[in-house]
């Protein structure tokens, strides 16, 4: 018995070796699974254009997002793309339909330039939650319908570029607090960030 075991390691140790691997891939993949905030449990907001301090804003929203949201948040992430390219930009805001991120500032420069198609990349902003939450604020709007709201100088205090910057709500948002028409109402963190960086803007 021990000699046919033995012969069968022999010719065949290495189907051994291949299921070892598969288990250990199986459980790590799991353990990064398990330990990935979910969509939910994080904010992700990218900045397309020059001159954001982006650990500057990510301090800044750390600091305030838990006094302005009930959300329960593990992680907040504020990115860039400076000097980024039309293909680039598209890129980014085609992933942006499918939860990528939750709130895209873009400097109005950048709009221009590349002819952005606002319309169908970003989530029109209902005329009651305008009146709700960004009443008297500087919108972008597209055939009367709004789009962006103007950052303030909450927001410009880690921007050093120029002109103005607009905030628009991604697509694929599950954290807009019914913005977006996806999450809960309840999942509000990107609609009370941009509520806190378009404060002062006028």
């Amino acid at each position: 018995m021990k000699r046919a075991f033995r012969n069968h390691l022999n010719y065949f140790w290495w189907l051994y070796l291949v299921i070892a691997l598969l288990i250990t891939a199986v459980w790590i993949s799991a353990f990064f699974i398990m330990d990935k905030a979910k969509n939910t449990e994080k904010l992700d907001v990218t900045f397309i254009g020059n001159g954001l301090d982006c650990e500057g804003l990510k301090g800044e929203l750390d600091a305030e997002l838990p006094n302005l949201s009930s959300q329960k948040l593990k992680e907040i992430n504020v990115s860039s793309r400076p000097d980024a390219t039309s293909y680039e930009v598209v890129t980014l805001l085609q992933t942006s339909m499918f939860g990528d991120y939750d709130l895209i500032i873009v400097e109005e420069s950048v709009i221009e330039k590349f002819d952005i198609s606002i319309s169908s990349y970003f989530t029109e902003i209902s005329e009651n939650i305008i009146k709700q939450y960004f009443d008297g604020k500087q919108t972008l709007s597209v055939n009367e319908k709004v789009y962006g709201i103007k950052a303030s100088a909450e927001f410009e205090n880690y921007y050093k570029g120029k002109g103005s910057c607009f905030i628009f709500f991604a697509q694929g948002s599950v954290n807009s607090g019914g913005v977006t028409g996806r999450g809960y109402d309840y999942n509000d963190a990107a609609l009370k960030a941009a509520i806190y960086l378009s404060e002062a803007a006028l």
